[in-house]
């Protein structure tokens, strides 16, 4: 606030005071915008109240050179950049102006904004002559030292008694001088702290006009469309913000895990028949199967992707999905009669592993949909029977792969934490072991005898194809390297 400034004139060292480039707002007034920056630093040598800095004097913002960083300013930022490089560098007030050319001179926007307050303690819009850059120069170095001695606040001449009445330029200096006091007053510098910026709102009209005019287009210059310069103009956001969000999933390394519910291929039953000689009771025939079976379980993924493209990532994706497996198995002595056994259920284990993509069509919404595809390999558990003694044969563990497609959406809670919702939908592509047969001595045991036949067995049954989950769980995002960060947020 102004009352910070005045407390600051009691130093008896000059203020440092960063005088930055000045804007153009359109290509012909580029050549006076070059110059006025210079033109101030030279006339505040001469001034022992201020300490004049250049933008090549200024410290590095985020590993960004100030000379860069100002160049990559978008012309309506012009204020909150020389805030920022300013607050960087730990000086007193930032200078800044825009240039708008006219049929015959120029027209300065001039700003005048305190650091410690972050904001426009100052504002003079006025128009130059040619080649009388100076007469604006001499304006500022006096407007600053108004500003920090107080004297400004007395709405006081800045000129001195001589300077009213002599030199060649004494008439336009004291225009320009009575301007400043009309514009640069204790009154209005007070309305300047309070005031809030007003918000400028861009339509599709303004982006026809704006391309109907001749010269360079300010979206090719950021290398965006039309309409992505209108949604980012109208956003708000710096345009640092806009090119992180817009920069979605490109150059990412996302680690995910969730937990959830699936159906599908997960359970397995293992069939056995022997039958033995009246005898000696030695096996005289043995039929034996294992197969799928459909069941729901709980299911745990992880996976690792890199983001190729802002709205495509590619990677890994892993889990393991618990299920049960049946063991009906019975065996008897011919021409005796043998109750068969109640099946028994041991706890198992599906693992899997895939290749996966996930689309968005969305990047920069904090709430975004989510479509992938996905190819998964699963295998079934190993399984160690406890067959009571009897010699069935072990058969290998089944294996499938299914191709799926990936449904849901994600929540973006920061710059590197979403939460998400995948509901992957699959179909079985091939099987191997799923059923696998086998049949030792044939004859006596046989798929094709009557039921109340105790030789009689039952074939493996079909299996549907299809399977599906609901997983929640949270990703996290790294970028490979480090980003570019633009801190004209910081500026209020």
């Amino acid at each position: 606030m102004l009352f910070v400034s005045m407390l600051l004139s009691v130093s008896e060292a000059s203020e440092p005071v960063f005088i930055a480039p000045f804007v153009s707002t359109d290509p012909a007034a580029d050549q006076v915008a070059d110059q006025i920056a210079n033109i101030i630093l030279d006339e505040l040598d001469r001034n022992s109240d201020v300490q004049g800095k250049s933008v090549d004097e200024m410290n590095p913002i985020h590993n960004v050179s100030a000379p860069d960083y100002i160049a990559s300013c978008l012309p309506d930022e012009f204020v909150g950049c020389a805030f920022v490089v300013g607050k960087g560098s730990d000086v007193t007030f930032s200078v800044t102006g825009r240039v708008t050319p006219l049929e015959r001179g120029s027209e300065i926007d001039l700003r005048v904004i305190e650091i410690s307050s972050a904001r426009e303690v100052f504002q003079l819009t006025t128009q130059l002559s040619e080649n009388n850059e100076d007469i604006l120069a001499e304006t500022v170095s006096r407007t600053l030292s108004g500003i920090i001695d107080g004297t400004i606040s007395k709405e006081m001449d800045l000129r001195t008694e001589e300077e009213k009445d002599t030199g060649p330029d004494a008439k336009d200096v004291a225009e320009m001088d009575a301007y400043t006091q009309s514009e640069g007053g204790a009154e209005t510098v007070e309305e300047r702290v309070e005031m809030e910026v007003d918000e400028t709102v861009l339509t599709q009209e303004d982006i026809d006009y704006m391309m109907q005019m001749e010269g360079s287009k300010e979206w090719d210059r950021l290398g965006m469309k039309p309409k992505e310069y209108l949604a980012y103009f109208n956003s708000g956001m710096s345009l640092g913000r806009w090119k992180a969000l817009n920069r979605g999933r490109r150059g990412q390394i996302i680690l995910r895990g969730d937990l959830g519910v699936a159906n599908g291929l997960y359970n397995g039953k293992y069939y056995g028949r022997i039958a033995k000689s009246n005898i000696d009771l030695s096996p005289i025939d043995l039929y034996a199967w294992q197969t799928l079976d459909r069941g729901s379980g709980l299911d745990v993924t992880g996976s690792v992707s890199y983001g190729i493209m802002p709205e495509m990532d590619v990677g890994i994706v892993g889990g393991i999905t618990t299920g049960s497996f049946d063991l009906d198995v019975h065996s008897f002595v011919i021409g005796q009669f043998s109750a068969v056994p109640p099946s028994t259920s041991y706890a198992t284990n599906t693992s899997y592993l895939g290749v996966q993509a996930l689309y968005t069509p969305l990047v920069m919404p904090r709430v975004r949909p989510i479509v992938g595809g996905q190819v998964v390999h699963y295998r079934s558990g190993n399984m160690n029977f406890d067959f009571g003694g009897e010699v069935y044969p072990e058969l290998p563990s089944a294996s499938f792969t299914t191709l799926e497609v990936l449904l849901g959406g994600e929540i973006r809670m920061n710059d590197v934490f979403d939460v998400y919702a995948h509901v992957p939908i699959g179909a079985v592509l091939n099987f191997r072991n799923a059923p696998t047969v086998q049949q030792q001595n044939g004859g006596i045991l046989s798929v094709t005898l009557d039921d109340t036949d105790v030789a009689k067995v039952t074939a493996p049954d079909r299996f549907g194809r299809l399977g599906f989950s609901l997983n929640i769980g949270v990703q996290f995002r790294i970028p490979v390297v480090n980003e570019k960060v633009n801190a004209l947020d910081l500026y209020e």
